[in-house]
This record gives C-alpha cells, sequence and structure tokens, in this order.
C-alpha cells in the first residue's frame, strides 16, 4: 500500500504541474493572437490609403484575420481555460491529499486498513474531473511532459529528499 500511495503522490504532483504549464501555454498563446490579430486589424484601418491600391491584399488579410479570429475562439476559448484552472486546482488539492496521506503512512501514525480505505476514497474523486481532463487537455506536447517531469523531480528532491521521479 506504501508504495501505490508514493506513486499516486508521484503522479499527483505531475498531473498539477503539467495541468499548470498546459494552461499557461493555453493563456499565453490567448493574450499573443490577441495582440496579433489587433495589431493587423489597426493596421488595416490605419493603412487604408496605403491598402486602396492592392485591394486583393486587403481581401487576404482580411480573411487570414477573421479565420484566425475564429479558430482562436475554438481553441483558446474562455471557458476552456476556466476549465483548465478548475483541473489544475483539483490536481493541486489531490496532490495535497495524498501528500498528507503520505505523511501519516510514513510517521506509522496510520494502520495499513485505514490508509487503504483513504487511499480509495481520495482515488474516487478523480472521478469527478476525468472527462474534463479528457476533453480539454488531448494531447499534451513531448515539451510539456518533460518540463513537468522535471518540475516533479525538483519538488520531489527538494520536498522528499528523493533522487529520481518514477
Amino acid at each position: 500500500m506504501r508504495d501505490k500511495i508514493w506513486k499516486e503522490l508521484c503522479q499527483a504532483r505531475f498531473s498539477y504541474e503539467l495541468t499548470q504549464l498546459y494552461a499557461e501555454n493555453a493563456i499565453f498563446l490567448k493574450k499573443y493572437s490577441t495582440i496579433f490579430i489587433l495589431i493587423f486589424s489597426t493596421s488595416g484601418i490605419i493603412g487604408w490609403k496605403i491598402w486602396d491600391k492592392y485591394p486583393i491584399i486587403v481581401c487576404v488579410i482580411t480573411l487570414i484575420i477573421s479565420v484566425f479570429k475564429l479558430i482562436q475562439q475554438h481553441i483558446f476559448s474562455d471557458e476552456k481555460i476556466k476549465t483548465l484552472n478548475k483541473i489544475n486546482c483539483f490536481y493541486f488539492c489531490y496532490f495535497n491529499d495524498f501528500d498528507r496521506l503520505w505523511i501519516d503512512i510514513n510517521d506509522n501514525s496510520i494502520e495499513n486498513e485505514k490508509a487503504k480505505n483513504k487511499y480509495f476514497k481520495i482515488k474516487k474523486t478523480e472521478k469527478s474531473i476525468i472527462n474534463d481532463v479528457n476533453e480539454i487537455i488531448l494531447k499534451p506536447k513531448k515539451r510539456q511532459i518533460k518540463k513537468a517531469e522535471k518540475l516533479t523531480t525538483k519538488y520531489l528532491i527538494n520536498n522528499y529528499n528523493v533522487q529520481k521521479y518514477e
């Protein structure tokens, strides 16, 4: 049971770090894509006299901006970012619950049977968020996974004095 709790604690920390990176990335992309759209829209309005001679370019730029705006709303919607933040908060609390359980089992202040019951009670709470996770976090980038592993390992080394995240 002890190993199972430790592995779930590590996985919970990894999930927290990954969802944090995923949310930061989505917010970053939404912010800069909005700035991009604003700059192109403004340049079209301000430079109308210049674009007057090249109407096809204006049409292409307008088309690109319109398509980009539609894509942006679909991929980086405020609702998706809000759901990502909800997932991230869940994994933070989930990790803390396993952290408390790990401390209890490590200090021998909880019996194995009680630890098992508590483990499955905490594990059952993941059911409430799993649909959102599967819908929002489709396929994390390898770079995000490696960074989440690195952050998880760093956390575990600093807080539990372990050498490697498993």
